[in-house]
Parts: C-alpha cells; sequence; structure tokens
C-alpha cells in the first residue's frame, strides 16, 4: 500500500486537477499518493484553520509527507500586488510538524515583485514554483526532481537540533506563592519550578500574589488559577485580580490560541470571552504563556453543575446565554455538500485505537456486569470503528451547514457567575470551520458522560446505571428536537435532561428544521470518544457502550 503522500494546497479546483494529471504524467505518482487540499473560508484564519485540520487527517492515517506545493496567496484574487499571504502562515504551521517535509510555495503572481521576493527570504519555504511553469512542456520529470531534491536538501539543514534557549539570568524575585495542593505541584513539576516562577514573573512583571490548581483540559497546555496584586498601567496598585494562565511549550499552538482571541473581537461582545492580560506570547526559556481575566466569582460551569442548580435556572442560563453566544460566534452558515461521516466524524487513527482496546479490555475486566446482548453490542461497535459493519451511516450524504465553531465546548470551557448570571467562554484553540452541530453535541455527551451523577461516588457505582438508562427515551426516532418528559431517572438525570432539552432546542434556532441523522453522526462521534478517555468511569463507559448501540439501531433501522 501506498504511504508516501505529495500535497497540493489551492483554492483553484480545476488547478488542483491539473496537477494531479502533471504529476501522474511525469510518473511522480507511481509510488505516491496524490492529496489535493482544496482551500475553503471566508476569512485567513478559516482557510489555514482548514488546511491545517486536513493535512492533520492525512497524518493521522499514517501517511508520510514528501512534499507539500503550496499556493500563496488563497484570499484574494484579482489584484495586480495581492496583500494575502495565507500560505505562508500555513507554511509555518506545518513548520511544528514532527514530521519534516520539504514546502514548496506556488503562485501566478509574476508581476508582484514584493510577493516573489517574500516568499523567497521566507524561512519557512524550501522554494517558490511559478504556476505557468508547472504546466510548461518544460516541467519535466528530472526538473521536477531536482527541484524536490534541492527543497529537501534545506530541511535537512533545519533538522538539525537547535539548542534549547537558555534560561534568563535574571534572578526570580519570589513574587508568587503556590496554593498547598498536590496537583499544584505535580504540575509545576513537570514544567520545572524555576521555568514556571519564571514565566509568572515575566508575565506580570509588576504583579504579585499567588497561584491555584486548576484541572486542565485535553488540549496539552498547562492551566492554572492565579490572583494577582498589579501595579501595571490602567489598574489600581492595590487592586487584585484573577487571572487564568496557560502555559505550553509549543509556541506555534499557543499562538494561535492567542490570534484566535484577537480575532474574536471582530465577532463578538468583549463580556463574553475573557479579555487577555497581554496580546502576545511571553517566553521563559523553551516554555510560552498567555493570560486571560476572570471574573471575581467565576467557576467553571462543571463546577457549577456540581451545586445543583435548579432545573430551570440551568435551562436558562443555556437558553438565554450558551446558545446566544454560539449564534454570534458562529458567524453565517456555509454551505458544504459532503459525506457527513467521512468529512467531520470519522475518528483519527489514535481514537480508533483506544476504542477497540477498551472493548477488548470491556470483555476481560467486566464481564460480570455485561449481558449477552452488551457482548453482541462490543462485537458490532468494534465492526463499525474498523470499518466493516453499518454502510448507512458512511454513506449519509447531505448539504451541511457549516459554522466558525468554537471547537472544544466542554462544560470546563465554560465559566459561569456565582449567580448563574453570566457566561465566559475559554480556549478557542480549535476553533475553525465545520459542522454546527458539532459543539452542542459535545456538550451534549460531556453532560451525559462527565456531568450526570458528578458528586460523590456515584459514578462508580454500578446501581446508578438502572437510573441513567432512563435518559435513553431522549433517543427516539423522530423526536430528538421535541421536548419530551423521561420516565424514571431522579433529579441528577433530570437536571442534564433539562440541559440537553435547552441545547437541542439552541440548536433548533440556528435550523429551523436540523437533520436527526446528522446529529446522531455527531452524537456517535463524541460517545465513541468517551470510550478512550482514561477519567471517565468505567460504570459510565458502559452507559456509553448501551447509548451508543442506539444510535448505531437508529442509523440503520434494519439492524437489530
Amino acid at each position: 500500500m501506498v504511504k508516501n503522500a505529495i500535497i497540493a494546497i489551492d483554492d483553484d479546483q480545476n488547478f488542483l486537477d491539473r496537477l494531479q494529471v502533471i504529476l501522474n504524467d511525469l510518473g511522480v505518482l507511481n509510488d505516491q499518493k496524490y492529496f489535493g487540499i482544496l482551500a475553503r473560508g471566508q476569512t485567513s484564519p478559516d482557510v489555514i484553520a482548514h488546511c491545517i485540520q486536513k493535512i492533520h487527517n492525512i497524518l493521522a492515517t499514517d501517511f508520510t509527507i514528501t512534499l507539500v506545493l503550496l499556493d500563496i496567496v488563497i484570499i484574494e484574487h484579482s489584484e495586480e500586488s495581492p496583500k494575502d499571504r495565507s500560505g505562508l502562515e500555513i507554511a509555518k504551521r506545518l513548520h511544528s510538524y514532527p514530521q519534516d517535509f520539504p514546502i514548496v510555495g506556488m503562485t501566478r503572481y509574476i508581476k508582484s515583485h514584493r510577493l516573489v521576493s517574500e516568499v523567497s527570504l521566507d524561512r519557512y519555504i524550501q522554494g517558490i514554483l511559478l504556476k505557468p511553469f508547472i504546466e510548461d512542456v518544460e516541467f519535466t520529470r528530472k526538473v521536477f526532481l531536482e527541484i524536490v531534491a534541492k527543497a529537501k536538501s534545506k530541511t535537512r539543514i533545519r533538522q538539525t537540533p537547535a539548542p534549547s534557549p537558555p534560561l534568563p539570568t535574571k534572578p526570580l524575585e519570589g513574587r508568587f506563592t503556590l496554593q498547598d495542593d498536590p496537583r499544584l505541584e505535580f504540575e509545576v513539576q513537570k514544567i520545572g519550578v524555576p521555568e514556571f516562577m519564571g514565566l509568572m514573573e515575566n508575565l506580570f512583571p509588576l504583579g504579585q500574589g499567588t497561584l491555584k490548581y486548576l484541572r486542565p483540559g485535553l488540549s496539552g497546555s498547562y492551566v492554572f488559577k492565579t490572583a494577582v496584586k498589579t501595579t501595571s498601567k490602567g489598574f489600581s496598585p492595590t487592586q487584585t485580580r484573577k487571572w487564568l494562565v496557560k502555559i505550553a511549550d509549543n509556541e506555534v499552538k499557543l499562538d494561535q490560541e492567542l490570534q484566535r482571541c484577537i480575532e474574536l473581537r471582530s465577532r463578538v461582545a468583549h463580556h463574553v470571552y475573557p479579555q487577555l492580560f497581554k496580546e502576545t506570547l511571553v517566553p521563559y526559556g523553551p516554555w510560552f504563556a498567555i493570560a486571560f481575566e476572570l471574573q471575581e466569582d467565576a467557576v467553571t460551569f462543571e463546577e457549577y453543575f456540581r451545586r445543583k442548580p435548579a432545573v430551570k435556572k440551568m435551562s436558562r442560563l443555556v437558553s438565554d446565554l450558551v446558545v446566544p453566544f454560539l449564534k454570534e460566534h458562529y458567524g453565517d452558515p456555509v454551505k458544504h455538500q459532503c459525506f457527513v461521516w467521512k468529512t467531520f466524524y470519522s475518528l483519527e487513527k489514535r481514537s480508533q485505537a483506544g476504542v477497540l482496546a477498551f472493548l477488548t479490555d470491556a470483555r476481560l475486566l467486566i464481564p460480570r456486569r455485561l449481558s449477552s446482548a452488551d457482548g453482541a453490542v462490543l462485537k458490532r461497535i468494534a465492526n463499525f470503528v474498523t470499518g466493516t459493519s453499518e454502510p448507512a451511516i458512511y454513506e449519509v450524504d447531505a448539504d451541511c451547514d457549516t459554522r466558525l465553531l468554537h471547537g472544544d465546548f466542554h462544560s470546563r470551557n465554560i465559566l459561569v457567575a456565582d449567580d448563574g448570571s453570566k457566561v465566559v467562554f475559554i480556549d478557542f484553540a480549535n476553533s475553525a470551520q465545520g459542522h454546527y452541530m458539532k459543539d452542542i453535541a459535545k456538550l451534549e455527551t460531556d453532560a451525559i458522560f462527565r456531568l450526570m451523577d458528578i458528586n460523590d461516588s456515584n459514578q462508580t457505582d454500578w446501581s446508578r446505571l438502572t437510573t441513567w438508562n432512563s435518559i435513553f427515551s431522549l433517543y427516539q426516532k423522530n423526536k430528538l428536537f421535541s421536548p419530551a418528559a423521561v420516565a424514571g431517572g431522579d433529579i441528577e438525570v433530570k437536571r442534564v435532561v433539562g440541559l440537553i432539552t435547552a441545547l437541542r432546542q439552541g440548536l433548533r434556532s440556528l435550523n429551523d428544521e436540523p437533520d436527526e441523522s446528522q446529529y446522531l453522526l455527531a452524537l456517535l462521534h463524541f460517545s465513541l470518544k468517551i470510550l478512550t478517555y482514561q477519567d471517565v468511569t468505567i460504570q459510565k463507559k458502559v452507559l456509553a457502550i448501551r447509548l451508543i448501540d442506539i444510535i448505531l439501531k437508529l442509523m440503520s433501522p434494519d439492524r437489530s
């Protein structure tokens, strides 16, 4: 099987098709697979996010990229001297990938001297090709291979490991203290105490304060809460403010999040997302940090749910605050004709392996808790994940509504005022154009598998499965978006039912007639991923198995 890939990125599908024919005629695709990525999006950030996601998907299928041919001007089409440089930003993002592959820019703007000069001097581009030359008869196999060889020689130069940035020689001032919490201590030790304290002192050069533990998300960054008394410009020298600090050693990814937060100013009201302390990354050695202001009494939605708010109060919070934010952030819909599962919801290789590993463990570790019917379900899920069953799911074809998503919409990324009167949203690192149901489906599954029965030790109590099962009455054909009473259950279940009902009504406010099959695909995706998370209990994973079975039956009614 061919596992080497040549990737071409352009906003012109006709050119991508011609390029494939040209490369095939040259014989360079005999042992390589060609991937033409059509750059999509209304803005440069949209285009960049779309292309990076496509390349990430290719890498996730274990391909080795041998060359990326990248259009430099993607947004603009008519100017003699275009200002757009989206291609250069994509090249910069690709520079952080573990695989090292040459990136060659392409352009038709031969007379734009500034553009050609910029591209030829860009550190992330190993060459530039003019499109008319690619389409010319002089563009032979020999010429192509020479260009690739020269580009690869440049990548070998930058493969030489760069020494780790030295730590600043300035001594630490000891202006910050740590909460006595072993979880915080563990997180700080992973970064390094000198590096962590140095970051804090660089981030708040005129501040002093305390640091507390905050449960990290899944993005790979470290997050903390801090109370800082600062004398920086615009603040009272005696006033203490609360901040969320995010630290990472991946400069590119953290900078992406920073830039998306800056871009939010042109899209949504400033009071629904936390304000940046600085609009630049703060470095210290190999680490980088950013900080967002928190409301004095802000807690995560997960913490808010722990306090057991009344069902109506929580439902109003969703309908009056959460859904309006999504509407504002999403912007105008962009239609995209596609196979829904393959385009938006297919599992990457790592998640597939995680699901299959859990299914194997389930047969070995919890056989007494699984019925014979559950055993058949495990096999059915495994067959679906490996692509040997459920063709109806793979074949769902629709003109999909896509929006600018939050991208990681769960209960730890929503901050709620103590009285529930205000919400603020954090962590836009994965914000990108995508299927409009995706954010809400993720929050729905988060509510079931993380929030429901979150207090005490109920999530590890096998006897609670019977009560949890009552939530399945929400999953009936042709009734997904109709408010329904749930028979059985208790206040814990009813609180989640109220949340889910409000979320689904929110979908109806985005689209008068949401497609049930598309929403089931989104729920199936996130329910499968629950099986891969180490911090979800076995009991909740058994619940996930049963919900997945229900969804598979709804999507494939001919199967029992």
